[in-house]
């Protein structure tokens, strides 16, 4: 899935439980900074080389919409692979719980 993979290069690759609110939004700030309607040779790209390329050529980013089909995406994987899936735990409160 696609935005699992961009969270992946963004953030780093981290085991579910590891992953907080913190990490959520600095994936969805990192998606604001995404090259929009690239060609297969950028898309070819790492996500963050992306972010920089997008930077550096002043390319079109992302719009709010695409950036907020990536974050649910991810938000929903989190949710349905964490171990606070399977006792009915919110990710909230798997999150919380995880901190103490």
């Amino acid at each position: 899935m696609l935005a699992i993979r961009r969270f992946e290069e963004l953030i780093g690759t981290k085991p579910v439980t590891a992953i907080t609110p913190r990490a959520i939004r600095s994936f969805r700030d990192q998606c604001f900074k995404l090259p929009a309607r690239v060609k297969k040779r950028i898309k070819a790209l790492p996500a963050n080389e992306q972010v920089g390329l997008a930077a550096e050529q002043k390319l079109p980013t992302l719009s709010p919409p695409s950036v907020g089909k990536q974050v649910p995406a991810t938000k929903s994987w989190s949710r349905t692979t964490s171990p606070a899936s399977a006792t009915g735990e919110s990710t909230k409160e798997a999150v919380f719980s995880l901190k103490q």
